[in-house]
């Protein structure tokens, strides 16, 4: 048979009517169906096609005409031939239009004859009309134009061209790398290039990634900790590479050199490893296998990657995976299930032609019919229905041709959309009669002329969905009931916080009415001070939609009051996508205040504790620790009043006295801090005390500081101790000095409060009544929250090593407590910090103020003293002091001695001093009985521990002298010379 008639009888066999004349058309007609013949040379490249069709697509300008073919003696077709040519023409023009491969045919000098819409697209253009008539090498990438234009020579010189990669360049810069397959065609000066242009930027942005990766792999290998040999061919060691020699399973000296076959703890595995060296020999690429050690206490599982470094040895890198296997088993289960769940996600879909023939079915619709591809294609549709139906019948496609008003009738279900139908149907003969509701949609396929050429139709199933829509419709009944009728308030919002629904209880709860609520935004039920993280808790919820979220919040009813609701909030989608967010609240008002009450009590249950605690080891090693300061800082005193500040030992005793007066000044703070402090509160104008204080407060802070103070007048009076008072503001001054390190602004204000009920049920130890107000406000770098809790500990300070004790506001609290006071302090970082005192009014007149002390004459005198103290140090320094300033001493170590010579000694005594604590009778019940013995004899009474019988929680009663442990020479002469002018 000849050439011509070997082409219609393959065309006859394998493809439709107008091949023979689409071979056969002038240029213009003919473009597209060669790019047909082309696309399927491309698409088709497993099909087996005769010979003379593999001509057809690869040589082109040598296909046979057949004689019928040819066009008439006119040059014209005859009228049908023509009508059905444009038919044709259209049909595939449009399939070919449908491709994700560029068409573009192009002339002699590269210029563009036709294209098709995607290859319009690859060069980046917005219409062929851009490309029309232009050389493809100006859409060429500039460092790929001169290669370009040399292809479009070797093409017309050879007459094809394959796999030229080329990269374009779009109008605004973006580039694309194409494939081009282009073979030329026509005779003599009408010579055309028909070029197929894929677009492989995806696979050369993988293969650059592939190359990276095999770069970052050459790198890893040689840093790899891997053990890494060198094998001959027949299994010789030449070379090993280890991190360290104790890597290896033997020492060098015995692998160097040695086969394989020698190899005792692998005897099972040297036949294997032989093997492996001749493939990766012959095929040079990478062989990897696993093999077995057998060792003295187990078997290890080892993997090897071996590839040839020449044609007599290999490289071989291994590693221990006993402990990877079994994981690397579970993981490729796991991607392979993966696999086939991806492989059937796409709908069921196929199709038939114009003569109603499959020419489509997609694995999908094989596994929901059970019918293979091979035994459909090329079958009447109808026949196609038995896996359906059980029996040839129409398809939802068929009404598409049909308006027969009983098939209309039948097929009630059915809906159009223009050229579209769809349906819902159920069909109980799918999936091996199991049913399944499924969704059709068919359309018919036109030409250019409008003809129908065939259709199409895509089935889903949405058999789950049906029941979950079921499910959901049953569901919203039973929740519209439960939401009407629940003594639960629920919400539903939208996305801007607005409130889209709520329940009668909801609204009432509020004392709204329901339209009160719908269409406002949610947060005018909240309370102010909460409304900012409530906007960022339903931020949350809404980016995390179908997480349920829960907090509580305050809410404000209609009337102004306060209510606590825990809720519960989840962002769910509607059907139809709108998200909202479903919230459910509870009224938890009493279970907070009971919470919030129960916290109270712990906090200060806690607080009660740990001043306990602390007071407890303070006063416990006051006594003696201050009976031990008293000596030192006394005798050191004494001592240097001897001295000449020349003498050398001068400065040694200035610093034992300056550390003795700091040990002092720092029992005093814990003292004050556990409220154990020793102190005599006084009739106090705390405005009077502060004006007198301003001065030395000035030099406190420092010029770069102004000092305000707004002190209101007939504020009253406090009983305060004068100089714990003093104490208390100097803390203050300090603390905000050192928050301002580059000047700022510190202001002290006092006003008169009156402290209610409420206020004193969450401020312990706190009575209602009058109160002065007393504020100290800086401008200073402020504290933060977790500052701010452990502010009142002592110790804790946020000062650098050595720059504080942390007991500065630790003293201001317990003092302030001492005094049945209360301490707020507000702060914020970088907002400053104001600290504000209550101090319990009191009525009478005010002392003469806070810092101010009367003039007293000399502190000598010649009077008889009698001294009793048990500490041996103390009694002799007290001694001294005694003489040093013109007393008679009589000294006894405790009170029965000091008694019995009372009664005995006809000597007059003028004065007792006495320690509180004795062994045996205290110091009081000494003094009442001497008292007795010598009436008028005046009393001074020492101690350095305040939880005795002379003191009443560290206040000393009025009518009895006290001077507390230690004390300094001088102090102590002038309080002896106190108590004894002073008037019976």
């Amino acid at each position: 048979m000849k050439a011509g008639r070997r082409c219609a009888g393959a065309r006859s066999s394998r493809m439709g009517t107008g091949w023979r004349f689409a071979l056969e058309k002038p240029a213009k007609t003919g473009y597209y169906w060669f790019i047909f013949a082309c696309s399927l040379m491309s698409t088709f490249d497993h099909c087996e096609l005769p010979g003379t069709w593999d001509r057809v697509f690869k040589y082109p300008r040598e296909i046979p005409l057949e004689p019928e073919t040819r066009l008439p003696r006119g040059g014209k077709y005859e009228t049908g031939a023509c009508t059905a040519m444009n038919e044709i023409e259209q049909k595939y023009r449009e399939l070919v239009e449908t491709t994700d491969t560029g068409f573009v045919i192009l002339k002699g000098d590269g210029t563009v004859v036709d294209a098709n819409s995607q290859y319009v697209r690859l060069t980046g253009h917005e219409s062929l009309a851009d490309i029309m008539n232009r050389s493809v090498i100006e859409w060429t990438a500039p460092y790929d134009r001169e290669r370009n234009a040399l292809a479009v020579k070797v093409c017309l010189e050879q007459g094809r061209i394959r796999d030229l990669e080329i990269d374009y360049a779009g109008p605004g810069g973006a580039v694309t790398t194409v494939e081009i397959n282009a073979t030329v065609y026509g005779k003599g000066g009408e010579l055309r290039i028909l070029s197929l242009c894929r677009d492989i930027s995806g696979r050369k942005l993988m293969e650059r990634s592939l190359h990276e990766s095999e770069r970052w792999n050459r790198s890893l290998i040689a840093a790899m900790p891997d053990l890494m040999f060198v094998l001959s061919r027949d299994g010789v060691f030449l070379d090993f590479k280890a991190e360290k020699s104790e890597e290896l399973l033997f020492p060098p000296s015995e692998i160097l050199g040695k086969n394989i076959r020698d190899m005792a703890f692998m005897p099972d595995q040297r036949a294997l490893v032989l093997e492996k060296i001749e493939s990766a020999l012959k095929t040079k690429a990478v062989t990897e296998f696993e093999y077995f050690l057998s060792m003295a206490e187990d078997s290890e599982i080892w993997s090897a990657r071996m590839i040839a470094m020449d044609d007599d040895k290999v490289l071989v890198l291994v590693r221990d995976i006993t402990e990877r296997a079994r994981a690397e088993e579970k993981l490729r289960n796991a991607n392979r299930q993966l696999s086939d769940i991806i492989e059937f996600l796409p709908d069921a879909t196929f199709i038939i032609d114009a003569e109603k023939k499959i020419i489509a079915w997609n694995r999908a619709i094989e596994v929901m019919t059970g019918v293979e591809k091979k035994d459909i294609l090329g079958m009447d549709h109808h026949y196609s229905a038995v896996p359906f139906y059980g029996r040839p019948r129409s398809y939802i496609m068929d009404l598409l041709d049909n308006d027969d008003p009983a098939l209309v009738a039948r097929y009630d279900y059915v809906r159009r959309n223009g050229n579209v139908i769809y349906a819902e149907v159920f069909v109980p003969s799918l999936y091996g009669n199991r049913g399944a509701y499924i969704f059709i949609a068919a359309s018919r396929l036109f030409d250019g002329e409008g003809a129908i050429i065939g259709s199409i139709e895509s089935i889903r199933d949405i058999t789950e969905r049906k029941r979950a829509e079921e499910a959901l419709r049953a569901s919203e009944e039973r929740y519209r009931a439960l939401y009407r009728d629940n003594p639960t308030m629920y919400f539903t919002l939208d996305t801007e916080g607005t409130v889209v629904s709520v329940n009668d209880f909801g609204a009432s709860q509020l004392g709204y009415s329901i339209e009160e609520l719908v269409g406002r935004p949610v947060l005018q039920v909240f309370y102010e001070p909460d409304k900012s993280e409530v906007v960022r808790k339903l931020g949350i919820c809404l980016e995390n939609p179908g997480e349920t979220f829960r907090w509580q919040f305050r809410k404000i009813r209609k009337n102004g009051s306060i209510l606590w609701v825990d809720e519960v909030a989840r962002a769910v989608h509607s059907p139809d996508g709108v998200i909202s967010v479903l919230v459910v609240c509870s009224d938890v008002t009493e279970q907070k205040i009971a919470e919030e009450e129960k916290q109270r009590l712990q906090d200060e249950l806690r607080q009660a504790q740990k001043m306990d605690s602390i007071g407890r080891l303070t006063g416990g090693i006051a006594h003696d620790f201050n009976n031990l300061l008293t000596a030192i800082m006394g005798n050191s005193s004494l001592a240097l009043l001897d001295l000449s500040p020349n003498d050398p030992l001068h400065a040694t005793l200035t610093e034992i006295h300056k550390a003795s007066v700091s040990a002092a000044s720092l029992t005093k703070q814990l003292l004050a801090f556990s409220r154990k402090q020793i102190i005599e509160p006084q009739m106090l104008d705390i405005n009077r005390a502060l004006g007198e204080m301003q001065r030395m407060l000035k030099r406190i802070i420092g010029e770069d500081i102004t000092l305000t103070t707004n002190l209101r007048d007939d504020i009253g009076i406090v009983r305060i101790d004068p100089g714990q008072f003093e104490q208390i503001i100097i803390n203050l001054v300090v603390n905000s000095r050192d928050a301002m390190q580059d000047g700022g602004a510190l202001t002290i204000e006092t006003a008169h409060a009156d402290l209610d009920d409420a206020y004193c049920a969450s401020h312990a130890e706190v009575a209602p009544g009058p109160y002065l107000k007393l504020t100290v406000r800086d401008s200073g770098c402020g504290m933060s929250a977790e500052t701010l809790e452990h502010l009142f500990e002592p110790f804790y300070t946020t000062k650098g090593r050595g720059k504080g004790t942390g007991l500065g506001l630790a003293t201001v609290y317990g003092s302030v407590k001492q005094n049945k006071g209360s301490i707020e302090i507000e702060s914020e970082p970088g907002k400053g910090t104001t600290v504000t005192i209550f101090l319990p009014a009191a009525a009478g007149a005010a002392a003469a103020g806070a810092v101010h002390r009367a003039a007293m004459g000399p502190a000598t005198g010649t009077e008889t003293v009698m001294l009793v103290e048990d500490e041996p140090v103390v009694r002799d320094f007290t001694i001294k002091v005694l003489r040093r300033f013109g007393y008679t001493v009589l000294h006894y170590p405790d009170a029965e001695s000091a008694l019995e010579a009372a009664k005995r000694t006809e000597t007059k005594i003028d004065l007792l001093v006495t320690d509180v604590v004795l062994p045996g009778m205290n110091g009081r019940v000494l003094a009442r009985r001497i008292a007795n013995i010598r009436p008028g004899i005046k009393v001074l009474f020492s101690s350095g521990y305040t939880d005795d019988v002379i003191l009443r929680h560290g206040i000393f009663e009025e009518g009895l002298h006290f001077i507390g442990k230690p004390y300094a020479p001088e102090a102590f002469a002038r309080k002896i010379r106190e108590v004894l002018d002073e008037k019976a």
